[in-house]
């Protein structure tokens, strides 16, 4: 057992090319800015940009104090576990639950 200090972890994946650096807003008049500025319009290729992870959903590990204390389930020394976006199915809408069944019949049948 490695023991790192950690007092919860949260799966993540990879939003590969959903980067907050090629995310827009929309404001006033209809006018897109960046939704990150960074002063300039960021047009490198997504294999360029720095990884960033968003939570999968699929796994909470918390110690018990955290959620008990703080009703929470992320700690001050919160770790990442990364996960494949095969096994990172996040269900929030009819497409994605439609996925999932896709997925479960799929890995069934093995």
């Amino acid at each position: 057992m490695i023991r790192t200090g950690a007092d919860s972890v949260i799966s993540v994946v990879d939003v590969g090319g959903v980067h907050p650096f090629r995310m827009k807003r929309i404001v006033g008049e209809n006018r897109l800015i960046n939704y990150i500025d960074q002063g300039f319009e960021d047009m490198r290729p997504r294999q360029e940009l720095p990884a960033v992870y968003i939570r999968s959903g699929a796994l909470y590990i918390a110690r018990r104090n955290i959620v008990m204390e703080r009703n929470s389930l992320v700690g001050q020394d919160c770790r990442a576990y990364i996960m494949d976006e095969e096994r990172a199915v996040n269900i929030d809408t009819l497409n994605e639950l439609v996925l999932a069944e896709y997925l479960v019949g799929k890995l069934g049948a093995r």
